[in-house]
């Protein structure tokens, strides 16, 4: 009975590495790219510094995650090279992809990789986001049913965002798909390609360079081959430290961050900023630099208390007393998020809170205060702001 049972075994362990050999030697012939910058950027020299037509901010086009996972499997498949589509048209956004939808079907990709979800912010929830992300994944399934399907998740170091990587692996699992996390990927600073000073703009400094580029291909080539031990699993918890980040009561003139310097002096005896515009055409707003790292993906409450007087009245939309975060993101646009304060022509202190989602993308955050096509005099009490769940 012994001898039979071994003999049994062994027969099936053949099979299984028979069945393992086969599956591992399927050779790919048609591969479909879908991604963002870090997939593929043209030249953008004048507002980027970036000259490459390939994955941002790799050294070369060899060295991005793409072109180093292509070679792996040409290797694996005996030098048999697929035909290969990267990029895909469209942009940088799950939305901007829903234009090419026909594109990807008439394709027939036998094999698909999906990088996307960096540059969505707007409407992070099952309609705005996990439905434009299934849209992408049904096309391409509809040109090919036999599709293999890798899902990664998001960039974002030091732990990516975890809300939409839930959206991600649940939009994959429902395709049958396999996701790809960047966990580790994301934990190494060295990863990103300021680290290794080739570029200075802050925008390109975000992205994976040639050490993160390798980390993508490695663990999109350890899903491909079933030794990602991450599949499915729940979502990575990727919870930063909450609480207060910034604070400023103006108590130390010494120690004030803010470009240019502004006036404080006390009222009612503690110190608190003042400015003055006698001007209304013209504005007046101090800055102080926050640490970007600290606040992408999370969401900020900023307090604060003012008082007011004799202020001008407000000229259009953009005039007033002004609170907010100056933002530059990964692909060099910059935005105002600010609160809309509304004030008579004098007022006593009043408390102003404001909440706001930072997205994920973000390489340069400051926060702005003044006055902006406004005369009169404001003061800015303690200023908080805190990161909340």
């Amino acid at each position: 009975m012994g001898v039979k049972i071994i003999l049994i075994l062994g027969v099936f362990g053949i099979f299984l590495q028979t069945a393992r050999s086969q599956e591992n030697t399927k050779v790919y012939s048609k591969v479909l790219v879908i991604g963002d910058s870090i997939t593929s950027h043209g030249p953008a020299v004048e507002n980027l510094g970036w000259s490459g037509s390939w994955g941002m901010a790799a050294s070369a086009l060899e060295k991005d995650y793409v072109h180093l996972f292509i070679a792996r499997l040409v290797a694996a498949q005996s030098g048999k090279m697929p035909k290969t589509m990267i990029g895909g048209g469209g942009g940088g956004k799950l939305t901007d992809k829903l234009t090419q939808l026909a594109k990807y079907k008439e394709f027939g990709a036998d094999l698909l990789i999906v990088q996307m979800g960096e540059n969505d912010n707007k409407d992070v929830s099952v309609d705005g986001f996990q439905k434009p992300y299934e849209q992408i994944l049904e096309a391409v399934r509809a040109g090919n049913p036999n599709v293999n399907i890798f899902c990664f998740s998001t960039w974002g170091p030091p732990t990516g965002n975890a809300k939409k990587d839930a959206f991600i692996q649940s939009a994959c699992k429902k395709y049958n798909g396999t996701f790809v996390s960047l966990r580790k990927v994301n934990a190494d600073p060295d990863n990103m390609v300021k680290s290794e000073k080739r570029f200075s703009h802050p925008g390109v400094n975000w992205h994976p360079g040639d050490k993160g580029m390798q980390g993508y291909a490695d663990a999109l080539w350890e899903a491909f081959i079933g030794k990602n031990s991450e599949l499915f699993n729940q979502a990575d918890d990727q919870s930063k430290e909450l609480g207060l980040i910034f604070r400023e009561n103006w108590g130390d003139s010494s120690n004030l961050r803010w470009s240019p310097m502004p006036q404080v002096e006390n009222v009612g005896g503690k110190p608190v900023m003042m400015t003055t515009l006698t001007d209304s055409t013209r504005q007046q707003l101090y800055e102080v630099v926050l640490p970007a790292e600290k606040i992408r993906s999370r969401k900020l409450v900023i307090e604060t208390r003012i008082k007011g007087e004799s202020l001008s009245a407000k000229v259009g939309a953009e005039s007033g007393i002004h609170l907010g975060l100056k933002l530059l993101n990964a692909e060099g646009q910059l935005s105002t998020e600010k609160l809309d304060i509304k004030q008579d022509n004098s007022f006593d202190w009043t408390d102003a809170k404001w909440t706001i989602l930072v997205p994920d993308n973000i390489v340069e955050s400051k926060l702005q205060i003044g006055l902006v096509r406004m005369s009169g005099t404001v003061w800015f009490d303690l200023i908080n702001i805190s990161i909340q769940p």
